[in-house]
């Protein structure tokens, strides 16, 4: 998730404050779009192969394949 920073406790937040922090993503006090990418769930291996390597950059986000 981040490449240059100290992590003390954790990056997640606490269920009584998902409310807040999901209104901050949707009006875009918090941007999530540079970290993150979305792949369809056909390329689960890949993203699994990648992970393991440390070849990441973003957190990736498996989409269901539609056809």
């Amino acid at each position: 998730m981040a490449f240059d920073a100290d992590i003390i406790g954790t990056w997640g937040c606490l269920p009584k404050y998902y409310n807040d922090v999901l209104k901050w993503v949707l009006d875009g006090t918090i941007q999530i779009k540079p970290f993150v990418e979305t792949r369809p769930m056909s390329q689960i291996k890949e993203a699994f192969e990648e992970a393991k390597a440390g070849k990441l950059m973003k957190r990736i986000v498996l989409t269901p394949d539609f056809e």
